[in-house]
């Protein structure tokens, strides 16, 4: 169908407002408002609490005035209006609330005279709103349960520029990572949009790695002079060191893989995922659905040893991820052929397959799916997931070859901030 995004959806709540867990993958059609400009190849989905946010690929590169249209799909039934989050119907049969919307962030900014550029930079998504980077630097927050809408002009003002946003799509807060080397914190509650001086952390004699952040408690990695990794947190320590630990400050954490280097790490409400650069996962937090992989109460930064899964008609091996996410109470374990959901929702699945030893008592259970042509839209040939609080969306995500000079501007320019300009031997970037 021309105009027509396909995704599938799990979790999300066709006819009722009321959280209930779904037995299966749902397909779900997103149409897009025609626009010359844009494709309908996804550039990336961002997930939040209760919603998440689709945005395309330009056609055509863009001046600082181009509006974008971003799309809003929510979990459950929204029956507030909101000034900047306008309806899409997607078919006659569906309500308003149950609609597709898009960001009219446009409006916003006019209003509020913040100038003119309208670019924006990147998308980012928390427990409370969606967080817009625009291309100047100026950061939107527009609140998904209310009128509210909360902007940030510092970065702007003081000339200092953004490397990263750090969300979690739990958070209640956020950290912003300048040019400056400071990673500043940000609380953003449903009535609170300020910055915390004393836990913003200056990083000008470290070597960051990666961020994440949970419900309640922030996790910052960096690297020693030595090579090995170390992870600094925050938080009030309700789920073991998931949740930080007691301080005012930010301080280092003592874990069973101490000084190992990470590739990531990702955090749900009240649990925390780490995969090590040897492949190695822990889980700590909350483990009331057994979103932590393992049988058990709350979780220390326990290894996770992972089931052998068909591979193929023939073949089983080892699940081995590459990348990591967590929803409210679920982990989802990713790699380029497949992935695994343990946690909330796999009770109420339809299709089950065993995570841990089925042989033994008090078995865990997992979704497993393998990418490729499905068959609930053979017109969807999936290589993706993202997870929000209490939903998944399984979709074709368009990715760009490394090779693609765009690409490369994108991601090197994001490293170097705000300089003048940055050149190779045979290559000046202005």
């Amino acid at each position: 169908m021309n105009n027509t995004i396909p995704l599938l959806t799990l979790g999300i709540q066709p006819t009722s407002g009321i959280h209930v867990p779904m037995p299966k993958w749902e397909p779900y059609f997103l149409h897009p408002i025609p626009n010359s400009n844009y494709s309908t190849e996804v550039r990336k989905i961002s997930c939040g609490g209760n919603f998440f946010v689709v945005r395309l690929w330009p056609k055509l590169n863009f001046h600082e005035s181009h509006v974008e249209k971003l799309y809003i799909k929510f979990a459950t039934a929204k029956s507030n209006q909101c000034n900047y989050f306008k309806p899409i119907k997607n078919s006659s049969t569906e309500s308003e609330c149950h609609s597709t919307f898009w960001l009219d962030y446009k409006s916003t900014i006019d209003e509020l005279k913040l100038g003119n550029c309208y670019q924006v930079e990147d998308v980012y998504c928390n427990q409370v709103g969606v967080l817009l980077q625009m291309k100047n630097n100026l950061v939107i927050r527009f609140d998904t349960s209310s009128e509210r809408v909360f902007h940030l002009k510092k970065f702007v003002e003081n000339q200092i520029g953004i490397r990263e946003i750090i969300c979690g799509p739990l958070s209640f807060h956020f950290l912003i990572r300048g040019t400056d080397d400071v990673i500043y914190y940000f609380s953003t509650d449903s009535t609170i949009y300020s910055e915390e001086l004393k836990l913003n952390l200056d990083f000008k004699d470290k070597k960051y790695v990666t961020s994440a952040l949970s419900g309640r408690s922030s996790f910052v990695v960096y690297e020693e002079q030595d090579g090995s990794h170390q992870i600094l947190c925050h938080g009030d320590d309700q789920f073991l060191s998931q949740s930080g630990q007691p301080s005012e400050v930010f301080s280092q954490l003592k874990t069973p893989f101490q000084g190992k280097r990470i590739d990531q790490i990702k955090c749900g409400y009240f649990h925390t995922s780490v995969l090590l650069e040897s492949g190695e996962v822990y889980m700590c937090g909350y483990n009331g659905y057994f979103q932590c992989g393992v049988v058990g109460s709350d979780q220390y930064f326990i290894k996770i040893d992972f089931p052998l899964l068909p591979y193929d008609s023939q073949n089983s091996k080892i699940f081995q991820p590459t990348r990591i996410t967590c929803s409210s109470i679920a982990t989802v374990f990713i790699n380029k052929d497949a992935f695994v959901i343990v946690g909330d929702p796999v009770s109420s699945f339809a299709v089950k397959t065993p995570f841990t030893d089925s042989s033994k008592p008090n078995t865990i259970y997992c979704i497993y799916h393998k990418f490729g042509p499905e068959e609930l839209l053979p017109t969807l040939e999936t290589n993706s997931i993202e997870c929000g609080g209490w939903h998944f969306v399984l979709y074709k995500k368009k990715i760009l070859e490394s090779k693609c000079l765009k690409y490369f501007y994108e991601n090197l320019k994001k490293n170097n901030g705000n300089r003048e300009f940055f050149s190779f031997s045979d290559i000046k970037i202005i």
